[in-house]
Formats: structure tokens, sequence, C-alpha cells
């Protein structure tokens, strides 16, 4: 079962140099998965919410 779930626009995952895609809106601490201050709002079902009227 998911802790969370991070809703991300698509202009928060972004390409690097070397080709590879990132998005990283959640840190881990002892294995638990803690949602970024700057991501919070992605997440949950407010983050679904807020990608809806994107």
């Amino acid at each position: 079962m998911s802790l969370h779930v991070a809703w991300m626009p698509r202009e928060k995952i972004v390409q690097e140099e070397n080709g590879n895609w990132r998005c990283e809106p959640a840190k881990f601490k002892d294995g638990v998965p803690i949602p970024r201050r700057e991501f919070e709002q992605y997440f949950d079902q407010a983050g679904l919410e807020l990608l809806k009227v994107m």
C-alpha cells in the first residue's frame, strides 16, 4: 500500500544533461517517504485536485 501519491505536472519532471528524466518530490527518512516542502501541494488528494485545474 502506498503512503503517498505525487500527482506531478509534466513541467516538474526535468530532463538531465545525460538524457535521463528526474523528479524527486519526496525524500526518504528511515525508509519512509516524506513529501518535500516545495512539492507538498502535489501529493495525495490535494495534488489530484490541483492537477484537475491545471
